[in-house]
């Protein structure tokens, strides 16, 4: 039996009943049902990425997939666990189908950023399933993209998430997350902005909004051109005559991007707050908690505070960012130990706090006398290249081996960044100061020891040097600075430093209000 679209003869429905006349109602009831889902898949969810199961899970299964698939996209833990349970069920049904099992690992992924469940359950269920998936079909988009994102939070296996990106971007030409897992890669190893606006201008028409694609060449024309900014807000003011873009999407687009970008900006304020109030998830709510420490607005971050749940990664996370602000907040009174949740190591790469994981284990093995507990961590620690992508836990290692009393490889490590870090800003200045790789710069400095110099004698220079004009200085996080720097608190350009991260804290309360 077929069913054609009249106007381009296309077939959107193609099936065979092979039951006997006794069950003609029930064959009715099945083509009714076929059919409508067919026209639904057609007219109404427009998503083809999912045909290739058609023969198999027949159009009533494959629209199953569609909307499973943009309950998945609403990072909420209701709508998560409606898709996830629907996947399971179609999974009970159809074993052995790579894109159920592919879309069932990419919702046990989204499961650990949303849910006040255990962590890292799903996060080893959606690797599991990921590799299933890939067994049956490798070029499955779902579990490639699951695989992607779980390699690249941790710095051992960011070669295999390199190699998944290729795998993606060749297989999967159509896909936006394709090419936003590529800029993800870039973004995260500082790449750059030729580098990436050369990428963007190969990205095929139709793959981003216009709007996006506007946003993102702004953000790297302010970075090629070393200007302010500011020149985002231009585009909020432009007329929308001839692309009847709304004032209110192109916000969403400015918020989304510089989010993805992660500036020093205090964009990023506006950026973090606007993700949130859209949708609250435990993610985006300890974004706003941590933005409001960064600000030093701590009247701010109760009300944030109050909305994490008590239990779980999520409170703990909020234990260890009050232990390193050295607050108590009126709703959670715990304190961070380095002992409790062992089970969530995993989600501290995940969501990239690992440095400051290891500024907390510092403050806590000082205030206990008990240097034990960095030297038991660093030795669970998998070994891995010091390269700008990994400079995040290329620092966690220094700053561990130098207060575990291990300084001499602390310097081996600060040397190593310091080094890389020092070819990068002579050969791209602009993208240096914009990715706000200052910061880093001056802690692997310190680490290295005499064997590092700085260009500059004092902070003055270093500052011309190191930062773009309009840096948000606030957002190098005073907290974590002081414990990098701590063992050379009394040098003048470490004074200077964190004498201009608290003026620029004030200034960015005093101008917000808060």
């Amino acid at each position: 039996m077929h069913l054609v679209q009249a106007n381009s003869g296309a077939y959107l429905f193609s099936t065979h009943f092979d039951k006997t006349h006794k069950d003609a109602v029930a064959i009715q009831r099945q083509i009714s049902e076929q059919v409508a889902a067919a026209t639904r898949l057609s007219l109404i969810h427009k998503n083809p990425h999912y045909s290739s199961a058609l023969a198999k899970l027949g159009h009533l299964g494959v629209e199953q997939l569609v909307i499973a698939h943009k309950q998945l996209s609403k990072p909420t833990e209701v709508s998560i666990k409606q898709a996830l349970g629907s996947l399971h069920s179609l999974n009970q049904r159809f074993s052995d189908t790579p894109e159920i099992i592919g879309l069932l690992a990419w919702g046990h992924r989204a499961l650990t950023y949303t849910s006040t469940d255990n962590t890292n359950d799903s996060q080893q269920t959606s690797v599991r399933l990921a590799k299933q998936a890939l067994l049956l079909d490798p070029t499955n988009f779902d579990a490639l993209k699951t695989l992607y994102y779980e390699y690249i939070t941790v710095a051992g296996l960011r070669e295999q998430a390199y190699y998944i990106s290729e795998t993606m971007l060749n297989n999967h030409r159509d896909r936006k997350s394709a090419y936003r897992a590529s800029l993800n890669l870039m973004l995260k190893a500082s790449t750059p902005c030729p580098q990436i606006q050369a990428f963007v201008a190969d990205i095929p028409t139709g793959i981003f909004t216009k709007q996006r694609l506007t946003v993102i060449n702004t953000i790297l024309s302010a970075c090629i051109q070393s200007t302010p900014l500011e020149a985002l807000n231009l585009i909020q003011t432009k007329t929308n005559a001839n692309t009847k873009i709304s004032t209110a999407k192109i916000d969403k687009a400015i918020n989304n991007n510089l989010y993805f970008f992660g500036l020093h900006h205090d964009m990023m304020f506006d950026a973090i707050k606007s993700r949130s109030r859209r949708i609250s998830n435990q993610s985006r709510l300890s974004d706003d908690f941590w933005i409001m420490l960064l600000a030093g607005a701590f009247d701010e971050a109760k009300t944030s505070e109050k909305l994490i749940d008590d239990n779980g990664f999520w409170h703990w996370l909020v234990a260890l960012l009050n232990t390193l602000y050295d607050i108590t907040l009126d709703h959670k009174t715990g304190k961070f130990k380095h002992s409790e949740h062992s089970s969530f190591t995993l989600m501290i790469n995940k969501l990239n706090i690992l440095r400051t994981f290891a500024a907390a284990l510092i403050v806590q093995s000082k205030q206990t006398d008990n240097p034990q507990i960095l030297t038991d961590y660093l030795s669970s620690m998998n070994t891995f290249p010091i390269s700008l992508i990994n400079k995040n836990e290329a620092i966690a290692l220094m700053m561990l081996q130098y207060h575990s009393g291990q300084v001499q490889q602390g310097q081996v490590s600060g040397k190593k960044l310091f080094d890389k870090l020092g070819i990068y800003y002579k050969e791209h200045p602009n993208s240096f100061k914009f990715w706000g790789l200052g910061n880093d710069y001056l802690i692997a400095k310190f680490h290295c020891g005499s064997q590092c110099q700085l260009p500059g004698a004092d902070f003055e220079n270093l500052t011309n040097m190191l930062f773009n004009a309009d840096h948000a200085y606030w957002m190098d996080d005073i907290a974590f600075t002081r414990v990098a720097l701590s063992p050379w608190a009394d040098n003048p350009v470490v004074v200077e430093y964190l004498a201009r991260i608290e003026q620029d804290r004030v200034r960015f309360r005093e101008k917000r209000g808060l």
